[in-house]
């Protein structure tokens, strides 16, 4: 029997399971997942919670599905190119098992440390490496899944060329375990860079900046990441730099408002010529400052990247490159007036078209009246959103997920036919299915 604090570790958006059941094998996990369908009762999986915050409140909540224990082997075929892992694979640990023979995942999630390739596959997560390689979803080549019931199925293979029939791994994928819990992923891999060097420059106006970083992104480099920062955590950083010295000042001064971050990757030789682009680029551009870093253990990226992923409100915007970035400029009005913008952090990806966006701290109860503003300013800019985190009670103001209406009546009969008693995530996703 679970005592009140062990089950207050499984709280979700203030609702506390009545239970909590814990498998450490798929068969356990199968028949663990039957009974709960048997008796009608509503689950929330849980492993590494990196990602919890995201999804709806739930509607009804009796059982924690503790998922720590279960398995977390990989198989990694280094000719092949791909990794066939358990779900409850912690991603940081994988990422540096790959890098030891020289390949890599082709993203990189926010919290890696923390992270499992379950939840993080289940949360479609995003990060800095989408605009070379898209999202989670293009890599994934094969899964095994526990369906509501307790019924394991599998779709893909073990290796691309095994690939088959009806791809339901694509269907998972951001699913937000509403549909069953994964229990095995297998991912396509790519290639680690020979060498890699980043840059940076700086900026004054929101204008300049996103008109570089356009630039940028489409000027054929071999971009790992670009990214354009702008909030504290951007200012703090240039400062840096300009303190450290070592970088050049095209401008009166070298303070700025927003960060251009790049990461350019290729043989070493390349990696030099590109660099010298950039420079040279830079030069062209109403830059205020620029400053080559060498490639190290990413810790400006981390810094600047949880400046974004961290926040009492956390949004994330998706569309057009130059939609994203018109929304970019709203958003700083709306931010400005409604007194958040001295905590606001935005981070937008050069060429691809996604914004994070994060406050710190949100101005008491006015919270759903700017989570209005941020979501009408989305429509407006014809870019869709996903509000990672908020504070229990807005959640019963708003939909978190920004999914256009007409999709609803085919979400929800894909529910009904893939969970049809509603274990899993009751009220979670979308439209509260």
């Amino acid at each position: 029997m679970s005592t009140q604090a062990e089950l207050s570790e499984f709280e979700v958006n203030g609702a506390i399971p009545s239970r909590i059941v814990s498998p450490t094998s798929v068969a356990e996990l199968q028949e663990c997942l039957h009974t709960l369908h048997s008796e009608g009762a509503a689950a929330i999986p849980w492993a590494g919670a990196t990602r919890m915050s995201v999804g709806n409140a739930p509607t009804e909540y009796d059982v924690a599905i503790d998922l720590s224990g279960m398995p977390s082997q990989f198989e990694h075929v280094p000719g092949d190119m791909t990794v066939v892992c358990d779900a409850n694979v912690n991603v940081g640990e994988l990422e540096a098992a790959l890098n030891s023979a020289n390949q890599r995942l082709p993203f990189r999630i926010p919290h890696a440390s923390r992270a499992t390739i379950g939840g993080s596959v289940a949360s479609n997560a995003g990060g800095r490496l989408r605009p070379r390689f898209g999202g989670i979803r293009d890599w994934v080549v094969g899964m095994s899944v526990v369906s509501p019931d307790g019924v394991q199925t599998k779709s893909g293979g073990r290796v691309v060329k095994n690939v088959q029939g009806f791809e339901l791994h694509r269907l998972h994928t951001g699913a937000f375990g509403t549909l069953g819990v994964i229990s095995s992923v297998a991912f396509k891999l790519v290639p680690l860079p020979r060498a890699a060097a980043n840059a940076a420059m700086w900026f004054s106006d929101r204008e300049s900046a996103t008109q570089a970083t356009l630039l940028i992104a489409g000027s054929g480099y071999e971009l790992d990441s670009a990214r354009l920062y702008s909030g504290n955590a951007a200012v703090s950083t240039i400062r840096d730099m300009s303190q450290d010295g070592g970088y050049e000042t095209f401008g009166d001064d070298s303070t700025g408002n927003y960060l251009l971050f790049v990461k350019l990757a290729g043989s070493p030789a390349s990696v030099r010529s590109q660099i010298e682009a950039v420079r040279n680029e830079s030069g062209t551009l109403p830059t205020l400052g620029f400053v080559e870093i060498n490639d190290g253990d990413d810790e400006i990226w981390d810094y600047l990247d949880s400046s974004v992923f961290n926040g009492e409100l956390v949004v994330s915007f998706s569309g057009m490159h130059s939609d994203a970035a018109r929304l970019m400029r709203r958003l700083e009005r709306l931010l400005m007036q409604s007194g958040h913008a001295h905590t606001a952090n935005m981070a937008l990806d050069g060429g691809y078209g996604t914004l994070q966006m994060s406050i710190d701290t949100l101005n008491g109860g006015d919270a759903p009246t700017l989570l209005q503003g941020l979501t009408n300013a989305a429509r407006a800019c014809d870019c869709t959103y996903l509000i990672e985190r908020c504070p229990p009670y807005v959640k019963h103001e708003v939909d978190v997920f920004g999914i256009d209406a007409s999709l609803e009546t085919i979400m929800r009969r894909t529910k009904r036919q893939y969970d049809d008693k509603s274990i899993l995530n009751r009220g979670r996703f979308a439209f509260g299915i």
